[in-house]
């Protein structure tokens, strides 16, 4: 399945956005992994991951979100979610996510929501 994956990667300001669209699977993981890693390597001090068009987020696809959280926050940056589909926010609600990632309705909202 990872070539029915496609991550884009931008830039506004000092937040980093990682746009998802397609399944993040066992298969494809691996690079979504390294794309949010090198966000974060980059400098990007804040991260929107956005899941418009995300069909799936295996288990370790929100453990590398909150691995990404974790060395952000500890440079004083933020991971935060937009614009999800709603099969994903299901997962992410029953996960209890809400409770450690914060959700935008957009991408926009998202970024503006960074000092």
């Amino acid at each position: 399945m990872t070539d029915d994956l496609r991550l884009e990667r931008s830039t506004r300001g000092n937040v980093g956005i990682l746009r998802v669209v397609g399944p993040v699977d066992s298969v494809s993981e691996p690079l979504f992994d390294a794309q949010l890693q090198q966000l974060a390597e980059k400098g990007a001090r804040n991260v929107v991951i956005v899941l418009e068009k995300t069909t799936f987020m295996c288990s370790a696809g929100w453990g590398a979100m909150l691995t990404v959280l974790g060395r952000t926050r500890r440079t004083g940056g933020e991971v935060v979610l937009a614009a999800m589909a709603p099969s994903i926010k299901s997962v992410y609600t029953m996960l209890g996510m809400k409770q450690v990632l914060k959700e935008f309705p957009s991408e926009d909202a998202a970024v503006s929501s960074f000092p």
